[in-house]
């Protein structure tokens, strides 16, 4: 770790994960038999494009207009 408390990535892992100048990376810390470990990932270059479809088995079985009107219909102003 530099004065700067900059670090480098070795070549192997670079090519392993297709890293580029730019990149940027998440830190977490997660924690085994009490002793903090710091874990470095790449951030998802095209985040929807890797999230699209999550949670869409949540919807399955509900019709989804019907849910929305029923939605519409609690917000509609009292008179």
């Amino acid at each position: 770790m530099s004065p700067k408390y900059q670090t480098s990535i070795p070549s192997y892992i670079r090519k392993k994960l297709n890293l580029e100048p730019g990149d940027r990376i998440n830190w977490r810390i997660i924690y085994r038999n009490n002793k903090a470990i710091a874990i470095a990932e790449p951030t998802s270059k095209n985040w929807s494009q890797e999230t699209r479809g999550l949670g869409k088995h949540l919807w399955e079985h509900i019709d989804i207009k019907s849910y929305i009107n029923a939605l519409r219909t609690e917000w509609e102003p009292t008179k």
